[in-house]
């Protein structure tokens, strides 16, 4: 099991794409990147157990615990917390904190925030 702020992996970048695809995450506001395995397999929740911090030296992410994690337990990332901006992404998490609907950060960064605080967010997002 994991506990609370553990190391979960780390990323590497093994793409760059100027342009978002169902397989990227964005690090940039016009920077979009794809993930070694596993990472590139998270799923979304809008009440996510896992949260990123930017690892400059991989060009990607650490994923860090936001809770305890029990052995087989899914991991999840919320992507508006690394998303600017998402389109026609209709959730069906069953958080009862879900949003409904995947707008992204420029949308739904307050509510982001108050969720996951500064540390979990990509550090393009923090600087708009």
């Amino acid at each position: 099991p994991f506990q609370t702020g553990d190391l979960l992996m780390s990323s590497n970048s093994i793409k760059t794409k100027t342009e978002k695809d169902s397989h990227t995450i964005q690090n940039g506001l016009n920077s979009h990147i794809v993930m070694d395995l596993p990472a590139v397999m998270i799923n979304h929740s809008c009440y996510a157990n896992v949260g990123i911090q930017d690892n400059e030296k991989t060009g990607a992410y650490d994923f860090f615990a936001l809770s305890e994690i029990t052995e087989g337990e899914e991991l999840f990332l919320d992507y508006e917390t690394t998303e600017h901006e998402i389109f026609g992404f209709a959730c069906g998490c069953g958080s009862s904190r879900c949003r409904h609907e995947l707008k992204g950060f420029k949308y739904h960064g307050e509510i982001v925030k108050a969720q996951y605080g500064e540390d979990f967010i990509a550090s393009y997002l923090k600087k708009m």
